[in-house]
This record gives C-alpha cells, structure tokens and sequence, in this order.
C-alpha cells in the first residue's frame, strides 16, 4: 500500500513518506484487555495488519475501518507467529495447539483450523512451501499440498535424539534446527 508501519508503545504508526500518523490500539471491546506494544507487524493483501503484542497476544487491524480485533480463542501466548502466504497465516501456542488461518474469498474473514495435538515454538516455510515447526522435542512437517487446502493438514512429527532450542532455518536447501547441548 506504500506506507511504512511502525510498531509502538500504545499501537501502531503509519509513515506515508512525509507525515507519520499515530494508531491507538484496543480503544474499546477485546482488545483493550491487552497490550497494546507492538513487536511485530505482518501485512495480507486484504487491507489488514496482523499485529504481535509484548505480552504476546494477537490483533488484528483493519485498515479501512480502523478497527482493530483480538484473536480470543487463544487463551496462552503465540510462541511464533508467522505469514505463509497472502492469504495464510500461521500461529503456534505452546497450550491450545498450531493454528492455520485461511482466508475465506466467500466471507472475507479468516477461517481457522486447529491441530490442537501440536505444542510449537519455532516456525519455518521452506523454499518449496513446505512447513516446519519445532517443539522441545519434536520435529513436524506439513507438505505444501496440504497447507494449501482446508482440512488436509496432516503433520508428520519425527522425534530426534536432541533437545531442540526452537531456531529453525534454511541454508542451501537444507532446513537446519537448533538443538541444546548437543555438538
């Protein structure tokens, strides 16, 4: 959209390259109830601004209306929080599971589906599409084909030998995990 966003202490900040313009955050409804710190600000191509919170909460800004929700069906915090694609987005919590967030042409919201089984801190999409998410001690993968299409999630979960610190990342073609005390 051509704007700078900026996260702040009380929300948001829209730099449009010669004036910044403040956006308060949780005025009223759900949303007041959490911090309105921004730390991270990922942006889909339907006008909305997904914003992570310090206390580790998640909003949602949309930027027609100015209205700003939260996502109150997770009652723990977002240990990662990432962007799939234009119209998926990915968010791990170590109590209520991963969540994959679909958005609907038909409704023009978000659809979520829970894979409640699966605790995750770390989160990575590969160059092929592919998702990877870590645990302590698990490894999962979901494949591309299923991340793309709704009730087709369907993780592979590996258990190494290793104690894993919840970095993941890719190099050359290799997705390499972070481990604890092993060399």
């Amino acid at each position: 959209d051509g704007f700078l966003w900026l996260g702040t202490q009380e929300g948001i900040c829209r730099f449009d390259g010669k004036a910044f313009r403040p956006f308060t955050l949780g005025t009223g409804g759900e949303a007041a109830s959490y911090s309105r710190r921004v730390i991270k600000i990922l942006a889909d191509r339907h006008r909305h601004l997904w914003l992570e919170t310090y206390d580790g909460r998640i909003l949602c800004f949309d930027q027609l209306t100015g209205e700003t929700r939260a996502l109150p069906e997770w009652d723990d915090d977002v240990a990662a929080f990432t962007q799939y694609n234009d119209d998926i987005f990915i968010l791990a919590t170590q109590k209520s599971g991963l969540h994959i967030l679909r958005y609907d042409n038909e409704s023009h919201h978000y659809e979520n589906e829970t894979l409640p089984n699966v605790r995750v801190n770390a989160l990575h999409a590969d160059n092929d599409g592919n998702l990877w998410a870590t645990s302590t001690d698990k490894i999962i993968q979901i494949l591309k084909e299923q991340m793309l299409h709704k009730g087709e999630a369907s993780p592979i979960v590996m258990t190494p030998n290793a104690t894993l610190s919840g970095s993941i990342c890719e190099s050359r073609g290799k997705v390499i995990f972070g481990t604890e005390g092993q060399e």
